[in-house]
């Protein structure tokens, strides 16, 4: 950070100290997903310096303090490979296994759920006298297939899916086929 004879003052930073072993990456998760993971869940790492090459890696902290702006939390992810030494600073993807993928619940299109700028996400329901009732769910894995609705559903829910931007608890609904 300084040259040799550099004036200095009392404060300034005049070296970094980086140590090779262990290599870390801090990966950002989403908060949809950040419960599913533990320090033992299954975790690869995909180093752009050597793009042949899938490290194994242990999640080593779970830091609980959140971007707001990103709505992500912090994972810290330390090299397993021994045998590859990774330079600090160098970049990487990590592949994390979450075991939620293939999540019990009920697969709706993603035009049926809402999302609130709470974070919290509902769809509406249809009661047996037509009538159309917002409910709160939990949402597992988000697909190009839909959305897995892993809480706040059952399986006899008429569940809409188009229009429901402007309904409102009560409203009367139609039920009608799709038959594309």
């Amino acid at each position: 950070m300084t040259e040799a004879g550099e004036w200095v003052n009392r404060g300034d930073q005049v070296l970094e100290l980086v140590a090779l072993e262990p290599v870390r990456l801090d990966v950002n998760v989403p908060q949809e997903r950040f419960s599913e993971i533990t320090t033992q869940t299954r975790v690869e790492i995909l180093p752009d310096a050597l793009p042949s090459r899938k490290l194994t890696g242990k999640i080593t902290a779970l830091v609980p303090v959140s971007n707001a702006q990103a709505r992500s939390f912090l994972v810290r992810i330390v090299v397993d490979s021994e045998d590859v030494k990774l330079l600090p600073g160098t970049s990487a993807s990590a592949v994390i296994y979450l075991g939620g993928d293939k999540a019990k619940g009920f697969l709706v299109p993603r035009d049926a759920v809402l999302r609130h700028p709470d974070g919290g996400r509902s769809v509406f329901v249809i009661d047996s006298n037509n009538r159309a009732q917002r409910r709160s769910v939990n949402v597992g894995s988000d697909s190009s297939e839909g959305i897995i609705i892993t809480n706040g559903l059952t399986a006899e829910d008429l569940v809409v899916v188009r229009g429901n931007e402007v309904l409102r608890d009560n409203d009367e609904v139609e039920i009608v086929s799709d038959a594309r």
